[in-house]
């Protein structure tokens, strides 16, 4: 093998495992962001469930529920 096809493969493997690495880090970064929209920490749970709360309750204002045995 001559010294150009040597240096030809050198460069083709690094650019290989490069491209390999950053794929894995950014698969890496994807999960974690995904996991933290799919567990919120407690503060944003508490400001859900309050904003949830609010929501519904407004709703029941606007839109009386029939009252029971009518």
């Amino acid at each position: 093998m001559s010294a150009t096809q040597l240096l030809n493969n050198a460069i083709k493997d690094l650019v290989t495992k490069t491209a390999e690495r950053i794929e894995r880090e950014q698969a890496d970064n994807f999960l974690k962001a995904i996991q933290k929209c799919v567990s919120p920490s407690p503060s944003t749970m508490f400001t859900t469930s309050k904003a949830e709360s609010v929501s519904s309750k407004s709703e029941e204002e606007e839109h009386p529920s029939p009252a029971p045995g009518g």
